[in-house]
């Protein structure tokens, strides 16, 4: 998953999945939604920060038990990697 934010413009993009976008669907005039051939797989929301969508802010035990999944995560990968 992919998140950035432009805050000049007040836009939130994120990515699912690394897959060509076959159809975009508006929710409405501040929601898009890319669709690939797997599902949703990117999300634009214009005035983010307006809406109150930004800044993202996580509780101390999801930010650690995130930390901790991403860091075993990225090891194990890195071992694989390294260690074939």
């Amino acid at each position: 998953m992919f998140l950035t934010y432009d805050d000049q413009e007040d836009i939130l993009f994120i990515k699912f999945i690394d897959r060509p976008v076959i159809q975009d669907v508006s929710y409405s005039w501040n929601i898009n939604i890319g669709f690939t051939d797997k599902g949703i797989g990117q999300i634009t929301i214009l005035d983010a920060k307006e809406y109150g969508l930004m800044p993202i802010e996580f509780d101390t035990k999801l930010q650690s038990i995130l930390y901790d999944q991403y860091f075993s995560n990225f090891q194990n990968v890195h071992k694989k990697v390294m260690y074939k």
